[in-house]
């Protein structure tokens, strides 16, 4: 308890020496930091900080503007970064508006400032999260304020109230004009602005300046408002209320185009500088609401052809002589529809996929037939495998579908490998060329080696086979012996290799005794890539000696 009393006596007598300090009454202007600087209006009780960087970091009732109660309202200027330690312990103190180029805001900056009503922040609530408040600052969320602000024209500037939605469009002469897609609008599409008040000194409200805004729903626009850009507000589809200057002598075309809701139209002027107005077509949601209209004469406008879907004709126009709002559009029927103009579109089928092959109407897309392209799935060629004979070899090809059926040959192309006469392997490539197919498939075929034939299989000894055969020497790089129990050669099965073309027997050891063997015999040729088999020979058996 006595240490809770003696803090806070503590604290009154900092406050007291504090708030006992002088200050000079001719402080107006000076520096605040090394590229910063301050000038205080004493009529207004404004407080000006500017320039770049950040304010100096001050000790407890060191500020130029500590105790001055000339100050009621401070306004930092972009382009400041951080207000000082200590800068404005002044009970005068209402409002504050800080810049988002401010980045920390120093101990005490604040401190002591009771009046303290409304901070000002020039930015989003997201960017017032990154902001290093420091500690002893006066302020919390109850005093909070946010906006954005920014140029909209040479010399007009917008202020959006992020509390209320309410945009300020102010300043002298033209806003920008702006683009649909490439220089759009800062307020495109925009779901905060729920208002928006164009003052007294700015000229002309530009193109799609608030194109699509869908949240907004009243407009006010001053006298000194001469010219309404084309799409302005357009598809503002809530807005609802709209006051228009007696200074404004042109609406751009669709300015307000599908203001759907609007039901409040208020124009300063009288019906005399109304009808001078210059009001290009497409804003009969408001002229609707103003104008007492006059019919024209009839005008012919978008004209079309005939097609299967239309008949020729034409709209006939009667538009509002003072607004140019439509007071009625009929279609005249100038010739019946033409009869659809059909043409085939075909997606191919691939190797995997089957296509479609789809007559329909160029105009309308109507379906008269639809026919499914099935994909090719087979490929054959007449032989796989030739023998040697030193002559070229050419096997025809035959396609099948998924369905079945036969591709007709004149549907692809086929290319043969090169050669083709001596023994190895040769690709056939098949290469579809007929629109409704695409793709191309590989096979191949084989020359191999001529065989030979199995002269005899005898038995030397009780565990041994001798094997006999004819020499081939042709294309030969040697021979292959094969061993089984049965005449299938699936059950116990030995293969021996013997090289040399110009060998003729083989003796082969490690057969049980007294059991019957079958074999046969073929040629090889070894090639680079691979070995190449001629047929087996006829097999004969031999039983092993007991």
């Amino acid at each position: 308890m006595k240490k809770s009393l003696s803090i806070l006596l503590s604290l009154i007598m900092i406050a007291t020496t504090l708030f006992a300090l002088p200050f000079s009454a001719n402080a107006d202007s000076g520096t605040c930091g090394a590229n910063v600087y301050y000038y205080l209006d004493t009529t207004t009780g404004e407080l000006s900080i500017s320039g770049m960087g950040a304010m100096t970091d001050y000790g407890m009732g060191q500020s130029p503007f500590t105790n001055n109660s000339n100050i009621k309202h401070i306004i930092v200027e972009e382009g400041v970064t951080s207000i000082g330690d200590y800068a404005f312990m002044t009970e005068s103190i209402q409002t504050v508006d800080i810049p988002k180029s401010v980045t920390r805001i120093g101990t005490g900056a604040f401190w002591y400032c009771p009046d303290l009503t409304a901070v000002n922040y020039y930015s989003t609530r997201d960017d017032w999260e990154n902001v290093n408040v420091l500690y002893s600052n006066d302020f919390d969320g109850d005093q909070m304020y946010f906006f954005k602000r920014g140029k909209c024209g040479y010399a007009v500037e917008y202020l959006l109230d992020l509390q209320t939605g309410e945009l300020t469009i102010s300043g002298r002469g033209d806003m920008y004009n702006y683009g649909d897609f490439e220089n759009r609008s800062p307020f495109f599409n925009s779901e905060e602005i729920t208002s928006v008040v164009i003052k007294s000194g700015v000229s002309t409200v530009g193109s799609y300046a608030f194109n699509d805004c869908s949240s907004l729903r009243s407009v006010e626009i001053s006298n000194t408002v001469t010219s309404i850009g084309e799409l302005a507000f357009d598809y503002c589809y809530w807005l609802q209320s709209v006051k228009l200057g007696s200074g404004v002598t042109h609406i751009g075309e669709r300015a307000f185009d599908g203001c759907a809701r609007l039901e409040e139209a208020e124009y300063a002027g009288t019906k005399e500088t109304w009808k001078r107005i210059n009001i290009e077509k497409g804003n009969d949601c408001l002229t609707d609401l103003l104008c007492d209209h006059v019919a024209g004469a009839s005008v012919n406008e978008d004209y079309q052809e005939a097609t299967c879907q239309q008949p020729a004709g034409h709209d006939v126009v009667v538009y509002c002589s003072i607004c140019n709002a439509v007071m009625s559009r009929e279609f005249v029927e100038t010739s019946s529809k033409t009869a659809h103009s059909y043409t085939t579109v075909i997606t191919p089928a691939t190797l995997k996929a089957n296509g479609k092959s789809v007559v329909q109407c160029r105009n309308c897309g109507k379906v008269q037939k639809k026919t499914i392209i099935y994909y090719p799935k087979s490929f054959k060629l007449s032989v796989y495998n030739y023998t040697y004979n030193g002559k070229t070899k050419k096997p025809t090809v035959s396609v099948t579908d998924a369905n079945g059926k036969t591709i007709p040959s004149s549907k692809y192309k086929v290319t043969y490998q090169s050669g083709r006469k001596d023994i190895g392997k040769y690709n056939v490539y098949i290469t579809f060329t007929d629109k409704k197919y695409t793709g191309e498939k590989r096979t191949f075929f084989l020359i191999n080696p001529k065989g030979t034939s199995l002269v005899s299989a005898s038995s030397p000894s009780k565990n041994k086979i001798k094997v006999k055969w004819k020499t081939q020497t042709s294309k030969t790089t040697g021979y292959q012996i094969k061993i089984a129990t049965d005449k299938s050669f699936s059950k116990n099965v030995q293969t021996i290799t013997v090289e040399g073309r110009n060998k003729n027997t083989k003796t082969i050891s490690g057969f049980k005794k007294g059991t019957k063997y079958y074999v046969k015999v073929r040629t090889y040729t070894q090639k680079p890539e691979s070995k190449f088999f001629s047929n087996w020979s006829e097999y004969k058996t031999v039983t092993t000696k007991k």
